[in-house]
């Protein structure tokens, strides 16, 4: 199905250009490791705050501390090539 909006076709547009960008063997091998990384970090609080606080409080923080992974997981990408498609 083909989104028709104007909208529509710009994120494909911007989808197609990051896509191919950010699959490529050279990015992925460069990208990984500080992802990996950031992705690390996130599990080791999570379960600090379970073994501290409980599975319940691991439930209720989980959005805040998705937010905050993702803006982390975004950092590694400052400084490659997809940066500046980023900010279309």
């Amino acid at each position: 199905m083909k989104c028709r909006c104007r909208q529509g076709e710009q994120w494909q547009r911007q989808r197609q250009m990051i896509g191919a960008e950010l699959m490529s063997r050279d990015t992925v091998a460069k990208l990984s490791e500080p992802i990996s990384c950031v992705t690390d970090d996130f599990i080791t609080r999570l379960r600090e705050v379970r073994d501290c606080q409980g599975d319940r409080a691991v439930v209720d923080q989980l959005p805040s501390y998705m937010y905050r992974w993702s803006l982390e997981g975004k950092s590694p990408l400052r400084g490659s090539v997809i940066a500046p498609l980023l900010l279309v």
